[in-house]
């Protein structure tokens, strides 16, 4: 049984705007400081400061998703908009529920804001294995240091002070993906297609590439819920193809030839006789000097679709042309090596 105690909740500046009930997926944005204090400490220690963690900017939590400190979340919905309030706590001394949970939270926002790591995150087999089965020896293994002194010597005392900047409603925003239900996933894919296609459009590569990756990792999230192989999963994994047809294209677009062999290959892997994929990894090909393989995919395109034929009899014609340069820069420059050797 918990036996945490709120010991005081000060309001410092009492804000301006009742909140009211708040929605389920409100999007409450803030500033947060934590400071801990323990009976042998001369002074409290702060641990978290959202404006050096965050570079100034307010954070984000989205009420009712099971935040992991549920006090916490109830002090921010209590509050007004522009409101600052001080919330002091006393952990439980058996269960540390709060510093085993503020761990957690600090973690979290610490990585998803890239704050420096302070030491190295690297585990052997043993302590992997240990760590599965023990929550405390998972948090300890964290990247920073001050977190993993927390587990091992667990404040007595955290004030949490809160300054609420913003309350937006659930469908006043874009949602992440995480933040998604399924039935929403699904719902946005024809909108990362477009917004891909649309950026695609007008020249802007990032913005589609962007757009495209978000509809992958939707897919993705989707397929994480689904057997392996079973016909949901292998429906999933079919609605993956244009989104990377899509990014090899773009990527062939922009000279990044590699990355569009890694789109085109993942495509082939399910359907070998996939044209566009055919000819995207030939021209990347062909732009790493791949002479011999993009001969091969080029002949293939002919093979699986007659109407390609005059299109891969020119780019076969770009091939001599660039096998034959080739051979004249390899000419030149082994006939230099020698006259310097001579």
């Amino acid at each position: 049984m918990i036996k945490m105690s709120i010991l005081k909740r000060e309001i410092l500046y009492p804000g301006k705007t009742d909140l009211g009930e708040l929605e389920p997926e409100t999007k409450l944005i803030y500033h947060f400081e934590t400071v801990i204090i323990n009976s042998k400490d001369s002074e409290p220690i702060v641990i978290d400061d959202s404006r050096q963690m965050a570079k100034g900017q307010p954070v984000e939590t989205i009420y009712g998703k099971q935040f992991k400190l549920p006090i916490w979340e109830s002090c921010l919905c209590a509050m007004r908009k522009g409101e600052i309030c001080r919330l002091t706590v006393r952990d439980d001394p058996t269960t540390h529920y709060i510093c085993l949970n503020y761990v957690a939270t600090s973690k979290c926002f610490r990585k998803h804001y890239g704050v420096e790591a302070t030491r190295c995150e690297h585990r052997n087999d043993h302590e992997l294995e240990a760590a599965s089965q023990n929550c405390c020896m998972s948090l300890r293994n964290s990247p920073y240091t001050d977190l993993n002194n927390m587990i091992k010597r667990p404040p007595e005392i955290f004030e949490f002070t809160f300054e609420l900047v913003d309350v937006i409603p659930p469908k006043s925003y874009t949602k992440e993906i995480w933040q998604m239900s399924d039935a929403e996933k699904l719902a946005m894919l024809p909108k990362y297609r477009e917004d891909g296609n649309r950026n695609y459009a007008e020249c802007n590569y990032d913005g589609a590439v962007s757009a495209y990756s978000k509809g992958l990792q939707v897919i993705e999230s989707l397929m994480l819920k689904e057997k392996p192989r079973d016909a949901d999963w292998i429906k999933l994994d079919g609605m993956k193809t244009p989104f990377l047809l899509n990014l090899a294209q773009v990527k062939l677009t922009q000279g990044e030839y590699y990355d569009c062999i890694k789109y085109t290959d993942e495509v082939l892997k399910k359907d070998p006789e996939n044209i566009k994929a055919l000819f995207r990894r030939a021209k990347a090909h062909s732009g790493v000097w791949n002479i011999s393989d993009a001969r091969k995919d080029f002949k293939k395109c002919m093979e699986y679709d007659r109407n390609m034929t005059k299109t891969v009899t020119k780019c076969f014609q770009q091939l001599r042309a660039l096998e034959l340069m080739k051979v004249k820069e390899d000419r030149e420059r082994f006939g230099k090596m020698f006259s310097r050797q001579n």
